[in-house]
This record gives C-alpha cells, structure tokens and sequence, in this order.
C-alpha cells in the first residue's frame, strides 16, 4: 500500500472519521464542529458544513433508502442528524459531551454514550428517543475516591456493537469495558484494562474485541469466549484508533507515529505486521473490501492508502 497525496479537510486535528457503507466517501469532525465528506475515489472534498463551535466526537453514516445520513456526536452534548448540511434531528438526552456513537447491525437503531455515564438508543427511521440507561458504580464498589474522582469514574467514552447485536461494548474513562445486553440494558461482562478506553473494535466474528487504552503503545485483543485478554499487540508508538477489516484477520491502528496492521493466521496461531507507515494520525477506517484504508492525520488531512 502507498499513500495518496494529503488532502487538507480540518484546521487541526479531528478524531472523527467513519466511511458510507460502500466505502466511497469518508465523513469528517472537527473539532470546530464542522462537518466534512470526503469522495476517496476522487480524491476531494465534496461538502462541508459550518462548524458552531461544539466538537464532534464522533461520526457515523447512516443509509436511508438511498440517500446516507450523516450522525454526529457532540461535545456540547448534542447528537444530530444531517442530511447533507442541513441537519434534519437534534437529540439532548446527554447531560455534557456525547463522546461515542454505534450504529446496530440492523441498521436502523442508533447507540450513544456519554460523560454523564449514560448510554441512550434511538430509532433512525421515526428519530425518535427510545431510551436512556444510566451506568452503576462499576466493579470497585469498596475503593475510596475523592468526590472529582467518583464523578469521572464511569464516564462512557466510545461504543461499539457485537456483530450479532446483542451486545454492546463501552470503555469508561476509569479503564473498565463493560459489555451490556441490547435488549435488557443489563450489564453482562466487565473487563479492567490500565486506564482511560479509547477505542475498542469487534471482529466481524463477534469472538474478539480490540480495545486501545489512551496514552499506551499497545492493543489488547479480549476473547469473549474466555472473557480474558488473551494477546498485548505492541505497536511501538501511541495508538488512537483501532478496527478489523471485514475477514477478522487483519486489524489496523492508527495513532502518533504510524499506521500499521497486524494480522493473525490461524493455523500457525501466530500475529504478523505486514504493513506499518510513519505518519501521525488519530483514526483509520477499511475501504470497500478492505482494499483501502482512510486515514485521518493529526494535521486534519486526509490520505488513503492502496
């Protein structure tokens, strides 16, 4: 794989970045709040919003008949609907920055998590409100914290839905992955990792989790099965942003020194690198069939890799 030429998209960097089904057109947040779609094929930015001063944190894109949706989730606590530059619905369930969105496998129902350590799903096709759940005290229910500490104990910081559906992951700010049952709300699995969650990525199998604590130089690989960490990948530089390609072979992180993949065989049971390029980035998304990849640079550019 080489790199395209950077295309400038941001004023500085961004961490949103999320691809349309097809794997055309990126969308782009910014930390000014404004929205940008990038046409990989083309190369070019084919739209951007005005930014009103609330960061995104992150993106997804929705299909709707055939039309993609753009759905932001902001640090002034808004999560909205665009369509193109007009936004079409504006939800206020969180109380402080929405910081994670997911979209379920069926493709019409919406997740979000938030500093309030609350998670709130919505129906796409009536946009509408469903519900909002509000996390317990978490696993170390006899440790003493100062009252700033207890605050910020469970605050949701990204999300992430299982393949099949049913479950949800969310990292918290103090370490823990806690998973959750769709259909109940009920907690069903906690995973401790060494500090704040910054990512996490199902593979397309459901049976492992990726997940990137803030500041680390390493990607823990969890098996669901065994409910344990089963591999440390170590990267050799800060990651930000992980996710598996369609096969969950290959898994990419993007973070301040390179982009790299690692890609486990299965019959030799064994992990391999066979792609790292220097560059500094905050995400990295698959193109269509995982011939590409977009990345988001910390300069706010755009390159793609083939």
């Amino acid at each position: 794989m080489e790199f395209s030429d950077a295309v400038p998209i941001l004023k500085d960097a961004g961490q949103a970045l999320a691809l349309d089904s097809t794997g055309s057109t990126a969308l782009i947040g910014g930390s000014d709040g404004a929205l940008s779609t990038f046409s990989v094929d083309k190369q070019k930015i084919t739209l951007k919003t005005e930014g009103d001063g609330s960061a995104i944190n992150d993106v997804v894109a929705y299909t709707q008949g055939s039309k993609t949706l753009s759905i932001v989730a902001k640090a002034s606590g808004e999560v909205a609907v665009l369509d193109n530059d007009k936004t079409i619905a504006t939800f206020s369930s969180h109380a402080g920055a929405a910081t994670g969105l997911a979209l379920h496998p069926c493709g019409d129902v919406l997740l979000s998590v938030g500093v309030d350590k609350s998670f709130v799903y919505y129906d796409l096709e009536s946009m509408a409100v469903v519900s909002q759940v509000y996390t317990d005290s978490g696993e170390d229910n006899h440790a003493i914290y100062s009252v700033q500490e207890a605050n910020t104990l469970l605050d949701l910081t990204c999300c992430q839905f299982h393949p099949d559906g049913h479950l949800f992951a969310a990292g918290t700010t103090s370490g823990h992955i806690k998973l959750f049952e769709v259909k109940t709300s009920e907690n069903a699995a906690n995973f401790s990792t060494s500090g704040l969650v910054q990512s996490l990525a199902f593979s397309e199998n459901g049976t492992w989790l990726a997940s990137v604590v803030r500041g680390s130089t390493t990607v823990g690989i969890w098996d669901l099965r065994k409910a344990e960490e089963i591999k440390t990948l170590e990267f050799g530089s800060k990651i930000e942003h992980v996710r598996w390609d369609y096969t969950g072979k290959y898994l990419v992180g993007a973070g301040q020194g390179c982009v790299a993949v690692q890609a486990y065989d299965k019959s030799s049971k064994s992990w391999s690198e066979p792609l790292r390029k220097a560059c500094s980035a905050t995400a990295a998304e698959w193109g269509a069939n995982a011939k590409s990849l977009v990345v988001l640079n910390t300069d706010g550019s755009v390159v793609v890799l083939k």
